[in-house]
């Protein structure tokens, strides 16, 4: 219930932005800023079901879990990199564009941090 309250509070910040703000982009992300409540209050329920999970162990979430700290420092610049590239495609609809942009910056963050991970100089950075 609290990530509904937390989403509602932030998808009817991000409509209003865009009714009183149309085509300012500068304005756009000011609902989604981690300092946000409603931003914490969806994180601590993902937080709070993930904890409840009992997932088995396996090979591919424990190499993603390492990789976490990683994405998580070079994901910002893959994800505008990819954003710049996605938005001048016009034929897409913006559905897609926002699936393809999710997806391949994940990918890419993970590929990069896998990159720095071969290297002894700049694993230490990472993790």
């Amino acid at each position: 219930m609290v990530f509904v309250i937390g989403f509602i509070i932030t998808f009817s910040g991000f409509l209003l932005t865009q009714k009183h703000y149309p085509g300012n982009y500068a304005n756009l992300e000011i609902d989604w800023y981690f300092c946000n409540s409603d931003v914490a209050m969806m994180t601590v329920a993902i937080f709070l079901i993930v904890q409840k999970l009992n997932i088995r162990e396996s090979k591919w979430i424990k190499n993603i879990s390492g990789a976490t700290f990683g994405i998580y420092l070079c994901h910002f610049v893959i994800v505008q990199a990819m954003t710049d590239t996605f938005l001048n495609i016009d034929y897409l609809p913006a559905s897609l564009k926002i699936l393809s942009i999710a997806l391949l910056s994940f990918g890419l963050s993970y590929l990069v941090t896998k990159l720095f991970d071969t290297n002894s100089i700049t694993r230490r950075f990472i993790r």
